[in-house]
C-alpha cells in the first residue's frame, strides 16, 4: 500500500496525537502520554517546528520533527533545529536500513537542509539513541556532554535578598544577552518570546526564574532552576544561565540561591551543562561543583564545512535551554 510523506498540516494535530501516545514517539514526549495542549505548545515554538508525517491510508505510520531555534551565529541570523526523535509503526519496523520507513523520513527531512533552512541539526541522544541512529541520521558527535553537579548541603540559609523570583522574562533578558553575546560564537538568541514560551508557558513543567537587578532595576543576570529527572535520579536542573563574565558577584548571588531553593524543593544536588570554554565552567567548580559524565551526547548534522562540530564545541553557548528534554 502506498504511503505518502508530507508536512504537517493544519486539522492534522488530532490524528498525530493519538499517533504518538499510541507510538510514544517524538515532540516533547519524555515516557508520558503527550496532552493536546503540550502538542500546542510545541507547534507554537517562536521560531517554529518541522514535522513530517508518513501516512498509510488515513493511518500515521511514521514521523519526524524538530524544533528551531533563531540563533546568533558570526554576525548573522540563523536557524537551528534540535531533533526530537520520531517513530515508525511496528508494522513498518522490519526494514530499519537505508530503504526503510525511517530512512526514507530522514532523507525528505534533510533535504531543505541549508542556510535559507536549517543551517544546522542538533541532538542530545542517549547513547542508546546515538547507536541506533547514527547511521540513518549520519550526524556527528560534537562531544559527550559533561554535567556540572553540587551536592546540596543541609545549611539553613534562604534566598539572597538581591536575588528575585521573576514571574516573567521582559525586554531586559535581549539586553542582557546582548551584553554576554559578544563573547559566543553561536547562541541562541534569548529574548523575552523565547524564554516566556520556554520557562513560564509550558504546559506540565514548573520553572523558576531567578533574576538580580541592579539599583536602577536593570536585569544584570538570571538562572533557571527546575525540579525534574536526568537519568534515573530527580535533581535540581539549572536549566539556563546568563550571566556576564564580569559579573562574578551576580552569579555568586545565583548560586547561593539555587542551593537554598534546591533545599526546599528536597533535592539532593545540583545539576547544571555548561560549555567547557566558558569561565563559568571553572567559576563553578570553584564554588564546588564537580564535572562528571552527563550520559548523553550532543550530535549536529552541519550544512557548512567550517562550521563543523569541532568548531561548534568551541563557540557554541549551550545551556538546558536549548533543549526540551527538561
Amino acid at each position: 500500500m502506498a504511503i505518502e510523506i508530507r508536512p504537517l498540516q493544519k486539522g492534522d494535530e488530532a490524528s498525530l496525537l493519538e499517533a504518538l501516545n499510541a507510538h510514544r514517539g517524538g515532540c516533547v514526549q519524555q515516557g508520558h502520554a503527550l496532552s493536546s495542549e503540550e502538542l500546542a505548545w510545541f507547534l507554537a515554538h517562536p521560531s517554529g517546528t518541522r514535522t513530517l508525517l508518513a501516512w498509510e491510508e488515513k493511518e500515521i505510520v511514521g514521523h519526524l520533527s524538530a524544533a528551531r531555534h533563531t540563533m546568533w551565529m558570526k554576525g548573522r541570523q540563523v536557524l537551528f533545529a534540535e531533533l526530537l526523535g520520531g517513530f515508525v509503526a511496528i508494522s513498518h519496523r522490519a526494514r530499519l536500513g537505508k530503504r526503510g520507513l525511517f530512512a526514507r523520513l530522514c532523507r525528505e527531512f534533510f533535504s531543505e537542509q541549508g542556510i535559507d533552512g536549517d543551517f544546522i541539526y542538533y541532538g542530545w541522544p542517549t547513547r542508546e539513541e546515538w547507536r541506533l541512529g547514527r547511521k540513518l541520521l549520519a550526524y556527528e558527535t560534537i562531544r559527550t556532554q559533561v554535567a556540572l553537579t553540587l551536592s546540596v548541603g543541609n545549611a539553613a540559609e534562604g534566598l539572597p535578598a538581591e536575588v528575585e523570583l521573576m514571574e516573567r522574562f521582559d525586554h531586559q533578558a535581549r539586553w542582557l544577552w546582548d551584553r554576554c553575546a559578544a563573547k559566543f560564537g553561536a547562541s541562541a538568541i534569548r529574548d523575552e518570546g523565547f524564554l516566556n514560551h520556554r520557562f513560564v508557558e509550558r504546559p506540565g513543567y514548573d520553572y523558576e526564574n531567578f533574576g538580580v537587578r541592579d539599583d536602577d532595576g536593570v536585569l544584570r543576570g538570571y538562572a533557571v532552576f527546575r525540579k525534574g529527572q536526568w537519568g534515573e535520579e530527580t535533581k535540581g536542573l539549572i536549566c539556563d544561565w546568563l550571566v556576564p563574565t564580569d559579573e562574578p558577584e551576580v552569579g555568586r548571588l545565583l548560586l547561593r540561591a539555587l542551593e537554598a531553593h534546591g533545599r526546599t524543593q528536597g533535592v539532593q544536588q545540583l545539576f547544571c551543562l555548561l560549555p567547557e570554554w566558558s569561565p563559568w565552567f571553572d567559576s563553578f567548580q570553584r564554588a564546588g561543583f564537580l564535572a562528571t559524565d552527563a550520559e548523553r551526547m550532543w550530535i549536529a548534522r552541519t550544512s557548512a564545512r567550517r562550521f563543523d562540530v569541532f568548531w561548534l564545541r568551541t563557540q557554541w553557548f549551550s545551556t538546558l535551554a536549548d533543549t526540551l528534554i527538561v
